[in-house]
């Protein structure tokens, strides 16, 4: 199987109708109207603008992991940790690979993200990062909950250990930009 295939098989796509689609188009450019134009707090337009894309990409990765799967017989919990790169090693290398590589950049952008929206001029990272870990890690555990409770995935420890990875990367990231930014306005 080729990477074309991977992807368009893959069941990280979600597979909505055209109505669906329209709708969620219709709400985010909305969503994006009403936070420019009324700007809660007197937040910048480019603070406003992230808040925008945050949301909806929390909100995407909520309908791709959660809404879009199929509903199993039972719900499904693996709290064994690493027991996937067990069973990877054992089955299947390069799908494992891919899945956890799909984990890890699916929450970056909640990394570096975050922390742009709660920065201050005189903010701590380490508050930052504190924040932006546990948040990271409040969604990742609830979309592994939802995928339980509703039957629609396999809950397990080594997605919320992939995903808090992918945000540590993001947050690394955000510094990265952050204080090479700093240096150009100096």
């Amino acid at each position: 199987m080729d990477f074309t295939e991977l992807v368009t098989q893959s069941q990280y796509i979600p597979r909505w109708g055209l109505p669906a689609w329209i709708a969620m188009i219709i709400a985010s450019i909305l969503y994006f109207l009403l936070l420019v134009k009324l700007r809660p707090f007197g937040i910048s337009k480019k603070k406003a603008f992230t808040i925008w894309f945050l949301t909806v990409y929390l909100i995407f990765i909520f309908c791709g992991a959660v809404l879009t799967r199929e509903t199993l017989d039972k719900p499904q919990m693996r709290l064994e940790l690493f027991w996937s790169y067990k069973w990877g090693i054992q089955r299947s290398g390069f799908k494992l690979v891919l899945e956890i590589l799909l984990n890890i950049l699916m929450f970056m952008p909640v990394g570096t993200l975050l922390p742009m929206i709660m920065r201050k001029p005189r903010s701590n990272r380490w508050v930052l990062f504190f924040i932006t870990m546990l948040t990271g890690l409040c969604c990742s555990c609830l979309v592994e909950i939802l995928q339980l409770f509703l039957k629609c995935g396999l809950c397990e420890l080594d997605d919320i250990i992939h995903n808090v990875l992918g945000i540590t990367i993001g947050y690394g990231i955000f510094v990265f930009t952050d204080s090479r930014q700093k240096r150009i306005k100096r």
